[in-house]
């Protein structure tokens, strides 16, 4: 998992050091299996004498890289969803991500191997 992490740090630009990073979660989805929709944010006010997180325990994320370690063309899905997210213009980006979904609907990374 450490080339996982290290590429990671690599594609995200951060110049970090790697116990900056959260730990790697892998996930294997078996035959009808999915991910929930989730929020991975938490509003402002959320501080740590409340017992939240907070910005004084690391803060919000500011980004995600996910890695797909095994793809094939028969897997229905599998893509990461970002209903928020603004879509981005032109057909360029239809190998990366679902360009048959409304804008509005957010953005839909395709499972890519590699």
């Amino acid at each position: 998992t450490s080339c996982i992490s290290e590429r990671a740090r690599r594609f995200q630009s951060f110049d970090l050091p790697p116990n900056h990073q959260e730990p790697i979660q892998l996930v294997r989805y078996a035959v009808g299996e999915q991910y929930h929709f989730h929020h991975d944010w938490f509003p402002a006010e959320n501080t740590k004498e409340n017992g939240h997180a907070s910005v004084e325990r690391g803060g919000n994320r500011v980004s995600s890289f996910f890695a797909y370690v095994s793809v094939s063309e028969d897997i229905a899905g599998g893509g990461t969803k970002f209903p928020k997210l603004a879509a981005p213009e032109g057909d360029g980006w239809c190998g990366v991500v679902e360009c048959d979904q409304a804008r509005e609907e957010g953005v839909t990374f395709r499972p890519i191997e590699g």
